[in-house]
């Protein structure tokens, strides 16, 4: 059995941090999100992916983000990826 210490404060406090490189960095929202997810997760915070989409009128876009964080206007919720068990 593997045990694993608790996040500590400095962990939480590199969050700002975590979230300034997956914004920087070459990849999908999808695949942010996913990093991100995992990050929540390691910090005992489990959070699901919402994946969500504009109508085919207003030129179909895809979108995904973390639930609890806000939700950009004019997309309407597909489907969630829910947080894995920690």
């Amino acid at each position: 059995e593997v045990q694993l210490r608790p996040p500590s404060a400095a962990d939480a406090a590199a969050t700002r941090w975590v979230r300034a490189l997956t914004r920087r960095a070459p990849v999908t929202c999808l695949a942010q999100s996913f990093v991100l997810q995992r990050w929540y997760l390691a910090l005992g915070q489990p959070r699901d992916v919402v994946v969500a989409v504009t109508p085919p009128s207003k030129g179909f876009k895809a979108h995904a983000w973390l639930d609890g964080d806000p939700p950009p206007v004019g997309y309407a919720e597909l489907t969630r990826r829910l947080a894995p068990p920690g």
